[in-house]
């Protein structure tokens, strides 16, 4: 067995560090980093996960526990939305509230505050994988409130998967 560092350059400037023949750390450089806030859609199960206490919550309280469920790191958090009017952590996280709200599985308190509703903890159980603006669309106060200046329901489309809509305002 060797126990010599062996550095073996791969895919897009990956390095992967092998010693004994086991990987143990993948390094990218930083230009070549994935956005690591996830799409905001991806906020929607962790969030109603960490209000499953059915507790009253803040985006801003919530901020630690929803940050380690998405295996975020400080950095990730703070990184700033185009405008650089606040992070994307934060602005993610609000549009994931809201949309949530709107589909009735969190309640809102006050200006603020929200807790899970009974809809949002069967969400949990119907979508452990994960929930989507599509899964939400089934619920007609969700519909109303996407197709509020519209007529029709449109489709979702990729960038509304992917951005929030102040995002796609700043694209």
């Amino acid at each position: 067995a060797s126990s010599e560092l062996d550095t073996v350059s791969g895919f897009h400037g990956l390095e992967i560090l092998i010693i004994n023949q086991s990987i143990i750390k993948e390094c990218y450089t930083e230009r070549l980093r994935p956005m690591a806030v996830p799409a905001f859609q991806s906020f929607f199960l962790p969030l109603l996960k960490v209000c499953s206490d059915e507790k009253e919550h803040s985006i801003k309280g919530l901020k630690v526990p929803l940050s380690e469920h998405l295996g975020l790191t400080v950095k990730d958090i703070e990184e700033r939305v185009p405008s650089g009017t606040q992070s994307r952590f934060v602005n993610r996280a609000t549009w994931a509230k809201v949309y949530l709200s709107r589909a009735g599985a969190l309640s809102v308190i006050q200006r603020g505050l929200f807790k899970i509703s009974p809809r949002g903890q069967s969400l949990i159980k119907e979508y452990p994988n994960g929930i989507s603006i599509k899964d939400l669309s089934k619920f007609p106060e969700f519909e109303k409130f996407r197709t509020k200046h519209n007529d029709q329901v449109a489709p979702v489309s990729l960038n509304e998967e992917l951005s929030t809509p102040e995002e796609i305002l700043d694209s």
